[in-house]
Formats: structure tokens, sequence, C-alpha cells
């Protein structure tokens, strides 16, 4: 090798050691050399890398000299190759010091040479690179992107095609197009982990993470996150640490971890800074002014906010104007500057709409909403709210086909419903706010639901999580179906909207009334009261929060309700009211909601147009009853026996007389359940429940089983029922908590909801933990007033109105060591069991 090609590769393997200063002094005896002997390749390539070396030095104009000169050279020679890094290396000049149009430029004279060059691989590349252009369209990225996905994949460059999937997944999340964003992201991660470098591999996490994240599921964000930072600290790599920091202050503020947030955002504001990234600086400058706004520090965040626009001719600061602005409106608001903030709520929208980013658009037009509602513009603050409402529809059409992405989309955004149910509220639109809210749910059930037709569905995901599929996509119920769903049933509908900062109700009679409420009582209280309702004290005949509680639900509509004793309501809960026995809530006279009315549930009114097609009212024919199995270890702690439950069912199934069948001890395994299950008009179990926050679709109920073979190990998890195909009118969980589970932006995600996915229209759980006695007395009971002709809502009531007398005289006994002891009415004892679904 001649002296002077040696010496511009010894120069170039110290720069990548970082060694600049031994690389500089090679790099010019190198360039000597060329020139001396006329090796006009070497000077090229020696002076392309000093150019290199001078904008590492922040000399940009040197580094400009040096690649204008290397390209002439290379075109001199006619080495098409040479030309096209020249190109590349302007193009990325251009990108750090802000100018769009020629990066864009650079790197399509780069692609063109590299085509003419025959590099195919470097061509995909470069047009990958021109996407990086600030001022691009997002349809342009896409257009180009694909273009060199397609080369990429020609080329049988996995390298290459796992970066421009990355980038494509970006420029997808941004346009509101998720279930693609993640498609990509999903193809991406492996490509990078096997073929690309280190750092590259903890980009796509990032964005796998900022996918969780967009979708409401922070916790798994903050995994990816994690992984991505631990990679760029090892590597030493402050720019994309920066970034990584913001990534994790964002997820870790929808955890509810504020603190921690800011601090994570002002050490990546600090490292941002240091580097010299603008780019990264004006994301943590707007994350960091929110986690202010967060904390009630409207001045210190509008400081903040404020000093990402000294410099109007900024060219980083299209990426995140329009969130910028949209928060600096937000600042504005709070110390008082209204038409300050009008004017940068509407900069925003139009940032927004050149961007053509649904989400920046739909949080820039919810502000503007606000302020000029608090500007008296009533009408401009309802066209924009509705707007905003209309995007979230349409990127709802966008998310993925899997049900865990969807529960909790909205959670995130939930600012947009509550600013259009408060607006319509205010303006006396009963009808409008609760069509506002039914969008709000998630919807995700209803997704189900209306795909029961189709194959199900399952996908690993990445790190291996299991995720139902749900390919279809539901229209929120119009007040029309709202009104249809309350003649059905011949129910008042009482629906809830749990806000930040109040509470709304509405009722729907039979007849299409509608009315509301707004009750001052925000959400930090609402959840105490539920929490503390939620777990009776065992002693407490009556715990002051079921009062409470009471005064804050019901009161506020009781002159709405209706007045006859035993009418039905239909309670249809939100938040964490799905917590809530709202039949054990007291009312100033002593009495409970279990004595005035009959209850039952639902998730959402939407979910009652699809439990109302698949409705049964052929009663018991064939019921299955399940109880005290020989249970194995439960990771690895063993399950107590459930003698209680042997009793109840026996009770249960003398109740109904023929057409049952009991399945006790060894008989009652999971194998036994799969073979009987189906044709059955009842299934009753009484056994442990398990249900997992963490992995929903984990939850199971225990059986007995043997072995590791899933569809025998004595696990029936939430997984297994929904692909279940059952006949059964009504599935009752008589377990420990067995309506319990994490709730989500779509209701509580746990056993119940399988079943319904399988098939049932009805399912009585319980919320809490049951008493052996009172819980065979109540079955027993339901089961002789149901097979007596009432319906299964009457049935469950009259049954806990006999426990509750009978708890009442103290001739409800439980054994104790010391003999029998009466058992006194406390709600504990009682008011565990709900019916949700049909009535």
């Amino acid at each position: 090798m001649p002296r002077q090609q040696a010496l511009l590769a010894e120069a170039l393997q110290l720069l990548d050691r970082g060694d600049t200063t031994s690389a500089q002094a090679r790099l010019d005896e190198s360039l000597a050399l060329a020139r001396q002997v006329g090796d006009v390749a070497v000077e090229a390539g020696a002076t392309r890398t000093l150019g290199i070396v001078r904008s590492a030095a922040k000399d940009p104009v040197g580094a400009r000299i040096m690649f204008d000169e290397a390209l002439r050279l290379y075109e001199s020679i006619h080495d098409q190759l040479g030309v096209a890094r020249a190109y590349t290396s302007l193009g990325l000049l251009s990108w750090d010091l802000g100018r769009w149009a020629d990066v864009r430029r650079y790197y399509g004279l780069a692609a063109d040479a590299f085509d003419a060059g025959g590099n195919q691989v470097e061509r995909a590349m470069a047009l990958r690179s021109q996407t990086f252009d600030h001022q691009m369209s997002d349809a342009d990225v896409v257009s180009v992107l694909q273009q060199a996905l397609s080369i990429a994949r020609a080329a049988n460059a996995e390298r290459a095609e796992g970066l421009i999937l990355h980038q494509l997944g970006d420029t997808r999340s941004s346009q509101g197009d998720y279930a693609a964003a993640l498609e990509s992201l999903e193809v991406a991660a492996p490509l990078l982990e096997r073929t690309g470098t280190p750092l590259e591999a903890s980009f796509v996490a990032t964005s796998l993470g900022r996918a969780y994240r967009l979708h409401g599921v922070p916790d798994r964000a903050v995994l990816y996150f994690e992984k991505a930072f631990a990679i760029q600290e090892r590597l030493g790599d402050r720019r994309a640490m920066a970034q990584s920091l913001n990534s994790l202050a964002i997820a870790q503020k929808a955890r509810g971890r504020t603190t921690e947030a800011m601090s994570l955002a002002a050490r990546g504001l600090e490292l941002a800074r240091a580097v010299g990234n603008r780019g990264v600086e004006l994301t943590l400058i707007n994350t960091l002014g929110i986690l202010q706004l967060e904390a009630g520090r409207p001045r210190e965040a509008l400081a903040v906010l404020e000093s990402a626009f000294t410099d109007p001719d900024d060219p980083f600061l299209k990426g995140d104007e329009a969130n910028l602005r949209t928060n600096l409106s937000r600042a504005l608001t709070d110390v008082g500057r209204l038409d300050d903030a009008l004017r940068e709520a509407g900069r925003a929208t139009m940032v927004a709409e050149g961007t053509g980013r649904p989400l920046d658009r739909t949080r820039a037009l919810e502000r503007r909403a606000r302020v000029r509602f608090a500007l008296g513009d009533a009408a401009g603050a309802f066209l924009d709210a509705d707007l905003a409402l209309d995007l979230f529809e349409r990127m709802r059409k966008t998310l993925p086909p899997r049900d865990m992405l969807k529960q909790e989309y909205l959670d995130g955004d939930r600012e947009v419903f509550a600013l259009t149910i408060d607006l319509r509220a205010r303006s006396g639109q009963a009808g409008a706010a609760l069509a506002a809210a039914e969008k709000g749910r998630a919807r995700a059930f209803q997704d189900l639901l209306a795909a029961r037709a189709l194959p199900l569905a399952k996908h690993g995901g990445v790190g291996g999580a299991q995720a139902l599929g749900s390919q279809s996509t539901v229209e929120a119920p119009t007040l029309e179906d709202v009104t249809a769903v309350a003649r059905r049933l011949d129910s008042p509908l009482i629906t809830y909207w749990v806000a930040p900062h109040v509470t709304y109700i509405w009722r729907v009679s039979p007849q299409g009334d509608i009315a509301l409420r707004t009750i001052e009582v925000d959400e930090t209280t609402i959840e105490a009261l539920a929490q503390a309702a939620s777990a009776p004290p065992p002693n407490a005949s009556r715990p002051r929060e079921l009062q409470d509680l009471y005064d804050t639900l019901i009161a506020p509509i009781r002159d709405l309700l209706p007045s006859r004793r035993g009418a039905r309501l239909t309670i249809i809960p939100h938040g964490p009211l799905f917590r809530v026995s709202f039949g054990a809530l007291v009312n100033p006279q002593g009495l409970y909601l279990i004595e005035q009315y009959e209850l039952h549930y639902a998730p959402a009114i939407g979910v009652l147009r699809f439990t109302g097609a698949i409705r049964r009212d052929a009663g018991i024919r064939h019921a299955l009853f399940v109880a005290d199995p020989n249970l194995p270890p439960s990771k690895g702690v063993p399950l107590t026996r459930l003698a209680g439950a042997r009793q109840e069912v026996a009770s249960a199934a003398q109740a109904v007389g023929s057409g049952t069948e009991s399945l006790t001890g060894a008989q009652a395994t999971e194998a036994r359940v799969r073979a009987l299950a189906p044709g059955r008009d009842v299934l009753h179990f009484a056994t442990h429940s398990i249900v997992s926050d963490r992995d929903p679709l984990d939850s199971y109920l225990a059986l007995g089983g043997s072995g590791t073979n899933a569809a025998n190990d004595g696990r029936l998890t939430a997984a297994e029922i929904y692909g279940l195909n059952l006949d059964a009118g009504l599935v009752v969980l008589s377990a420990c908590r067995s309506g319990d589970g994490r709730i989500t932006g779509d209701g509580i995600n746990g056993l119940s909801r399988a079943f319904f996915y399988a098939g049932t229209p009805s399912v009585i759980a319980t919320l809490w933990d049951l008493a052996d006695e009172p819980a065979r007395l109540v079955m027993q009971k339901f089961y002789t007033y149901w097979r007596g002709g009432r319906t299964k809502a009457a049935a469950l009531r009259a049954a806990q109105l006999d426990v509750l007398q009978a708890l009442r005289a103290g001739t409800v006994r439980a054994p104790t060591p010391f003999g029998p002891v009466a058992l006194t009415e406390r709600p504990a004892l009682w008011a565990s069991y709900v019916l949700i679904g049909e009535p």
C-alpha cells in the first residue's frame, strides 16, 4: 500500500478512537505526500477527512472549504463514490447548521451519485438522510423512506433496512398512524440488534418505548428507555443520553412520579446544553415546562418555555414549536395573561397544521378552546374542542390491532375530553356532553366484542409479552344508541365521568330524557373515597366513606331517580368508581342503595349494545358448578382449600334442582371444565381467582391440573378464556375479588372481561373478599329467586336483601374456635357481589 494511502487509513483509525490530534498529523502528512506524487484519490480522501475534523472542532467554515475541495477533486477523476461521500459530508454539515434545504439537496445529490457508482446500499442510506430535513412534510418523508426501503431490501442490506424502518416508524407515529408505526419499529428492532451498532439499537429501543408510552403503557416504555440509556451511558454518548433522559422524564410523569420526572428533565437539559444539542435542548425545555406547570409553578414554567424563543430564526425550533407554544399558552393562562395565551395557542395551531401531526394539533386546539372560553368566545371554543375530538377519533382508527395498546390510548390526553364535557355541561348541553364522554372511553372492549366473529389473534410482541389481537374499530354510541339501550333495559342509565377537578353524572331515562349534574369533587377525593369503600373494614357496620360516596354520587341526582322501590338502575362507572359496590352506599336515613333499587353495571353504554345482541333468557337448563378443586401451588405457594365453596355450590345446586352438574375436589380439573363448559346455560366457579395487574391476560381461575401443558395446568387464564366459545347466559365468579383487575380507560381488565368475549352476556363477580356463610346464603337465595322467574338483577338484589335482614336479625353464624358467632350487617359480608352486563 502506498505510503500516502497507509497514512490516510491510519488517520481514520485514530479518528475512530477519538485521537483527533494524532489523526490531524497523519492527515497533513498524507495530504502533502499525495499532492507530491499526484495521487488525486488519496488527496481527495484526506481533504474530506480534514473537513470532518474541522466540523468536529466547531469550524463549519473550514469544514465547508475542505468538503468543497474534496468534491472538486473527486469530480476531476470521475470517482462517483467519492463524489457521493463528499455530498454526504456536505449534507451532514448542513444538518449541524440547521440549513434544511441544503440537507435535502446534498443528500439527494449523494443518492444519485451512489446510484451512478453502483452502491445501492449507500444510495438507500442517503435517501434516508434526506428526510432529516425538518421542513420536509411527513407525507414526503414517508414517500422517500419507502423508496429507500425498497432499495435496501432489494440489496438484502439488513442494517440499512433496520435504520430506514426505524425512521419510518417515528414518522408514522408523528402522523398518528400508530399501527403502521409499531409494525415498522418491531421489525426494525431485531434487525438493528443483529446488524447495527449498539447506539443504533438504543435509538430504536427509545422509539419503541415512545410508542408504548403513547398507547398508555408507561411501565413498559420505561423498560425500553432504561435499556437505551444504559447503552448510551456505556458508550459515553452524552447527546443520546440527553434524549433518553427526556423520554424517561415523560414516562415517569405518566406514571405519576412528577418529582423524579422533573429531576430527569433538568439533568437532560444540562447535558443537552453542555454538548450543544439544540434540538434535544428544545425538547427538554418543553418537557421541563410541562412538569413545572403540573407542579403548580407557572412562573417558572413560563421562564423556561420563553427561553425556547430567544432566536426567532432558530432552525431547530420547528420540530417542537407546536408543543412549545401550546405549553407556553398554558403558562400564560395560569399567570392571567389570557390575550397572550390566545395568541400563542393560535400560533401553535397553525404550526401543527403545517406539520400535519394530529396529536400536536389536537393539543393546540384543546388549549385554544380553553382560552377562548375563558375570554367569552363560547362558539370558538366549541369549534376547537369538536375539531380536537374528531382528530382523536381519526387517530383511534389507526391504532395497532392489539387490545392492550387500545385500552389506555386516551389516558394521556383525557384533558381533551374533560374540556369538551365541561364546555357542553356549562352550556346546558347534557346530551352533547354525554356523547363526548362516551367517545372518551377507550372502547377497546367494544372493539373486541365487535370482532367475536373474527379469528382470535394473539401477538408475541417485542419482549415476548402476550397481546390479544383486536381487529375491529367501532364508533362511539350515538345519543340514539344510548336512549335505545335505556329503553330496552327499561332502566335509567346512571353514567359517571371522573375528571381531574370535577365529577359529572348523567341520568338517561327510558323515555330518552338526558339530565346532567356537575359535582365539584375532584379526582383525588373520589379515588380516596373509592379506595376506602373498596376495602370496608371487617368490623365496620357502615364505614363513613359509604355515606360520603352516597352524598357525592347519588344525592345530587336523587330527584332524577325513580320513586318506586325496587326500580332498576344501570350503573356505568368511570375510573376509580369501578371498584365501588354502589349497593352498599348509605343514604342519610341509613338505608343502603340496594334497599331502594335493583342494580346492575356495565363498563360503558356501548358495551350494552353488544351484550344485548347475545342476550340469553332461557333461564337455567344445564348448569355447571365448580368448587374446591385440588389446587396446584401458585408461584410455589400452596393455595388454601375452600371447604366453604363446596357448601356454597351444594346449596346452589339444590336450589337449581335438575339439570346441574357439580365438579369438586379431584374432578374439578381444568381439562374437565374445558370439556363441559360449552353448551351450559350457567357456569359457576367457587375457587380462587388470581388477578394480575401487571399482565391481565395471565390472571386465572385456580382449578385442578397436572403437568405443564397449558390446557391442564390448573390455571384457566384470561388468555385461555378469550379462546373459549360459551353458550352461558350467566357466569358466576364466586371467588375473592374476582371482579378486580387493572383499571384502564376501558374499565377493569380482568377475568369478567374475558368471559364476556367468550360469549356470556352477564357476569356476577366480587369486588371484595368473601366470607363463607354469607356467600353461601347469597348464592343459594340468588338461584332460588332466579329459578322462580325473577331477572338476574332482581334475584341478586332479593338474595342480598334476605341476607342483610338475616344479618340484622343475628341468625347468620360463623364457626370460630370458641363456637359459632353471630355476624352483623356490615357490607363486607353481603355487598361484594355485583352483576355486570345484562340484567
